[in-house]
């Protein structure tokens, strides 16, 4: 029987830009849905639909656009399409033993935390091999009994990936800075600004496993955005808690 994850639903941006996406995407819907749970995919690109996945529990939203990934933009437009307790902003690329997974979900039902990550910071990468073969995906591809020991080790203080959150929390947080555009340190801004704000942060135990893909700009320090992207941090990292309570109230999207 599966485990009942029916009051989160987990929110996953991309854009199509190589077969590898596509590939990995469908081995994160997989994987997740060995849960009853929810699933919004918001495809964004110059060139959308290409996700066909049909399933009563994932909803699938496409927007077509020319411009750069703005990752935080889209998490917030789901956010506000979800219409449970809990949200998981959930990368395209990673994948989670499912216990782990579990284990973040209970915590935030118990609410003995506000925003939990599914991992201890152990950022590990992984062979497409293990979960594909040529263009197809392993029906049943998992990392459910894999050894972060066995492949290469990207980091142990990863503050992205995936988080999950109490929605109310994140909601009254300012949600996600679209003031960061493509790719570079959002994911340390969030974790800093809940944490000023006084927000319970918690970690689960256990590793990332970050499925290899091909890296375009919106997925490296290349991209046009990235130094202001890390000017935006520092603005929030440095600023003192009462004006950084007035900061976010300047913050337009929360108005939509």
């Amino acid at each position: 029987m599966k485990l009942d994850l029916k009051d989160i639903t987990f929110t996953i941006p991309v854009r199509i830009d190589s077969p590898d996406r596509y590939q990995n995407l469908i081995c994160i819907i997989n994987h997740l849905l060995a849960f009853n749970t929810n699933i919004i995919i918001y495809e964004n690109g110059p060139d959308v639909g290409h996700i066909k996945y049909d399933h009563k529990d994932v909803k699938i939203v496409s927007e077509k656009e020319n411009g750069p990934f703005h990752r935080t933009r889209y998490l917030n437009k789901m956010a506000r399409l979800a219409t449970t307790k809990f949200i998981a902003n959930y990368d395209c690329d990673v994948m989670f033993p499912h216990k782990q997974i579990a284990k973040a979900y209970n915590i935030l039902q118990n609410n003995e935390a506000d925003m939990i990550y599914p991992y201890d910071g152990l950022f590990v990468n992984i062979p497409r091999s293990l979960l594909t073969k040529g263009t197809e995906v392993y029906e049943h591809a998992s990392v459910n009994t894999l050894n972060p020991d066995d492949y290469p080790n990207f980091g142990k203080g990863s503050m992205g990936g995936a988080l999950f959150l109490n929605k109310q929390a994140f909601l009254d947080s300012g949600m996600e800075n679209e003031y960061f555009i493509s790719w570079g340190a959002e994911d340390w801004e969030r974790f800093r600004r809940f944490v000023k704000l006084g927000y319970r942060v918690a970690r689960v135990k256990g590793p990332l496993f970050h499925i290899d893909h091909a890296r375009k700009q919106d997925s490296n320090e290349s991209n046009p955005y990235y130094q202001k992207n890390v000017a935006e941090y520092q603005k929030v990292d440095t600023l003192p808690v009462e004006q950084l309570k007035e900061y976010i109230k300047t913050w337009p999207w929360l108005s939509l």
